[in-house]
């Protein structure tokens, strides 16, 4: 199974080297011996025998994302969004679609005949972007807080991770304390926040290929001005590999191997973030996994 995820999250990146396809090639094609092996020529489908033509694809149309199924089945969430009832469901999603398709229409026949207030664009351009108005939000170097703020003081653990950011702060130093940002597109959440949405997404890749898990945001004012910063710990990453195949190079690169002996709580500037990862823990394993996300496509925020 390491062969197929090898070689299919290469295949579904945001872009991929002649090297890599020729890897990909082979291990999938390890894959598909391996598996007539382990369950019978009985298993062998069609969709197993698909797996052999997959890097020809990529070669010729790019990453699977730009042409493979996977891109229709994501639309059957928006179908889902269509429908308001159990009654005449296919009427329902044709009136709805109907509806979408015709806004942009409206909007530019009212934008030209110049009788369009400014109110009523901002209501085409909602309807058009599907995007609900936040009640609050506030930027700050590219960094948008997200909800109301908690003043506090910061207390000794915080204070000392300050400065790692910052060369002097003052003792009694007061902080806006936040549960979410949006950063280069993505809605982040400290560790406090996921414990209520029961999904980790405090988990980060930050600007140096480091990992990063986030106990808190904070917006302070400091000697070099108002900025925002993540309290969280260093994970330290493993060299060893995941696993091993004896007749293929495995790669796995966008499984991260981590111990769960975490460095110092320290403060970094909020826009050293570049991804949110996955975090998954293994109970019964002295490690725990990391993935990298493979593109910046296919993921919701």
């Amino acid at each position: 199974m390491a062969l197929l995820v090898d070689g299919i999250a290469i295949l579904l990146s945001d872009s991929i080297s002649a090297t890599q396809l020729v890897h990909c090639y082979a291990v999938l094609k390890q894959f598909v011996i391996d598996f007539e092996l382990l369950y019978g020529q009985d298993n062998m489908s069609f969709n197993v025998h698909l797996c052999l033509h997959l890097t020809s694809s990529v070669r010729a149309w790019g990453p699977l994302w730009t042409h493979s199924a996977f891109v229709y089945e994501a639309f059957n969430a928006k179908l889902l969004d269509m429908m308001k009832g159990t009654q005449a469901v296919p009427l329902q999603i044709c009136k709805t679609f109907a509806l979408q398709r015709s806004l942009p229409v409206f909007m530019s026949r009212a934008t030209a005949s110049g009788s369009c207030t400014s109110e009523y664009k901002t209501i085409f351009q909602s309807l058009l972007s599907g995007a609900t108005r936040l009640q609050h939000s506030e930027t700050v170097n590219g960094v948008t807080f997200l909800g109301r703020y908690r003043l506090r003081q910061l207390n000794s653990d915080h204070l000392v991770a300050m400065h790692y950011v910052a060369t002097h702060v003052p003792r009694k130093q007061v902080a806006q304390y936040y549960d979410r940002i949006v950063v280069h597109g993505e809605v982040v959440h400290c560790s406090s926040y996921c414990q209520h949405l029961k999904r980790n997404s405090n988990t980060v890749l930050l600007d140096d290929d480091s990992v990063f898990s986030i106990e808190h945001f904070i917006k302070a004012n400091l000697l070099s001005g108002t900025d925002a910063y993540a309290l969280g710990y260093h994970l330290q990453l493993l060299s060893a590999p995941i696993c091993k195949h004896p007749s293929t190079a495995l790669k796995l690169s966008h499984l991260l191997p981590v111990t769960r002996i975490v460095g110092p709580l320290i403060a970094i500037r909020a826009d050293r973030i570049v991804r949110k990862c996955i975090f998954i823990h293994m109970p019964h394993k002295e490690v725990d996994i990391v993935c990298r996300q493979l593109n910046m496509f296919e993921y919701c925020t």
